[in-house]
């Protein structure tokens, strides 16, 4: 049977199941900080303050590798917000053609993750003996994890690819009129999550294309002024149109229910703009000006948000 017939018969979250991945990044970090509430009632007291006013915590572990594990864990994480609409609860859909490359560049966050983790877990015994100095009677070591449950479970990482659910498994002897109204719940929650994702992303391109407006736009010059711009462009960079075209392709997957007007904008914003770059748009003020024209008409038909 022909593709193109198949997929005429499948409902929409039929159609995004077969084409999309959720895709979530897990990371496991102990916080290696203790709220101190004695510390904090007394806090509290010494400034006149009611108690419960003042919240202090005391640093367990400082070290410049947890950091660093911190802060890569979020890259991880953009590496896939930036690449995939949003779904719920921290997964996003991921296009089946694209999960390999975003799935290596989060494996390449992670390599680095590990060898901050192999530093972090050779120092950590001196971590804790300088802890056991520095924080006196406030150091106890049932609060430090073991380097075996570190290393084990506690700080660890992983990459999430998992089916868009199509319908829920309602397991047990259900009659068939509840099992029907729970599998319509799931079905009417399933559908407002992808609303949700479809308007999370409409808002971010609409934001972006009104900022290329504002970028295209020329500005006052005063040669005479030594600080008034010398040019009529504004300063941008590449992501101004690589923001945008980024987002038309996550439309691609949001719109499940194929609708014509979602369409016809990104035919329109990737003929536009896959046509000029920032260097083109930045040495002539005519093409800038003709660009600015067909952005701005192109917000002015912008479908509505109310889907």
């Amino acid at each position: 049977m022909d593709n193109d017939n198949v997929n005429e018969t499948l409902s929409p979250m039929e159609r995004l199941s077969a084409s999309a991945r959720l895709v979530s990044v897990e990371v496991h970090i102990p916080s290696f900080r203790r709220k101190d509430k004695r510390a904090a009632a007394e806090y509290s007291k010494a400034r006149g303050a009611k108690e419960g006013r003042h919240d202090i915590h005391k640093v367990l572990v400082n070290s410049p590798h947890l950091k660093a594990i911190v802060s890569l864990g979020n890259d991880a994480r953009t590496i896939i917000r930036n690449s995939c609409p949003p779904y719920s609860q921290g997964r996003f859909l991921c296009p089946n053609e694209k999960i390999l490359d975003v799935y290596n560049g989060v494996l390449d966050v992670f390599t680095e993750m590990e060898r901050h983790k192999e530093a972090f877990l050779k120092d950590y015994p001196a971590q804790m003996g300088a802890a056991q100095l520095e924080l006196g009677a406030d150091y106890h070591e049932h609060e430090y994890p073991t380097v075996e449950d570190l290393r084990a479970y506690k700080l660890s990482w992983d990459f999430h690819r998992d089916p868009v659910p199509i319908e829920a498994d309602f397991r047990g002897e259900l009659e068939a009129d509840a099992l029907q109204e729970l599998q319509d719940t799931y079905t009417e929650k399933a559908n407002m999550r992808m609303k949700r994702t479809l308007e999370t992303v409409m808002e971010a391109l609409i934001d972006k294309v009104e900022n290329v407006s504002r970028q295209l736009a020329d500005r006052e010059v005063n040669e005479d002024l030594k600080r008034k711009p010398r040019t009529k462009c504004k300063s941008f960079h590449g992501t101004l149109i690589s923001n945008v075209l980024n987002l038309v392709d996550q439309l691609d997957i949001c719109n499940v229910h194929n609708d014509v007007e979602i369409s016809n904008l990104q035919s329109n914003l990737r003929n536009l703009l896959s046509s000029v770059n920032t260097e083109q748009l930045k040495a002539s003020d005519t093409l800038r000006a003709d660009t600015k024209e067909q952005v701005d008409a192109i917000l002015k038909k912008l479908p509505s948000l109310n889907f």
